[in-house]
């Protein structure tokens, strides 16, 4: 019996983008995700510094509704939106299904960051509820909002600036009535 070398994955014919691993595509879109939480972090900043008045970046910001906590979510989806595009650009040769799981893990990559961010300056004095419950709706509403717009990409014949704008619109004014929820102690 003789052994034949395989080639290098480099050197095969096959197309790049339909041959890539699964779990490569799926660690790809969780940090995709990061980056997107990222950019939107830096964008609000960006936007604080220029427009937000000093009542905005104290303790009112998270406590009540404001037009600067608006476009917050609004840079966040918009972001969310980049990424994931850029993200189905790549896989679109593959089912809904992986799109989906791929939507799945921005989210959570999104989610990651602003946990991080979030609850990296608390004490250890929260008890296990009040930090399970915010903990546990910034996933929900960030898988929630990259999953809508990973499908919708997936079922989009033509991406247009109609589809951006409605798609866009969408998952901010779910963003939006979830912080709404939240600051008014609803959820």
């Amino acid at each position: 019996m003789r052994f034949t070398p395989t080639p290098k994955y480099s050197e095969t014919n096959h197309d790049s983008k339909s041959q890539r691993p699964l779990v490569w595509g799926l660690i790809r879109s969780f940090f995709f995700g990061m980056l997107a939480a990222l950019g939107a972090l830096f964008s609000q900043m960006l936007v604080s510094l220029f427009f937000a008045g000093p009542q905005d970046l104290d303790g009112l910001f998270f406590s009540q509704m404001t037009p600067l906590l608006a476009v917050a979510s609004l840079l966040e989806e918009i972001f969310v939106f980049i990424f994931s595009y850029e993200n189905f650009r790549e896989i679109k040769t593959v089912s809904r299904k992986e799109i989906t799981y791929n939507s799945v893990l921005l989210g959570l990559g999104f989610s990651f960051v602003e946990l991080f961010f979030t609850f990296s300056g608390l004490s250890g004095e929260m008890d296990n509820l009040s930090f399970a419950l915010p903990f546990l709706g910034i996933i929900l509403i960030h898988i929630a909002t990259a999953s809508i717009i990973g499908y919708s990409l997936a079922k989009a014949r033509t991406i247009n600036l109609a589809f951006i704008a409605r798609t866009i619109s969408a998952v901010f004014l779910i963003h939006l009535i979830y912080n709404s929820l939240v600051i008014y102690n609803v959820l």
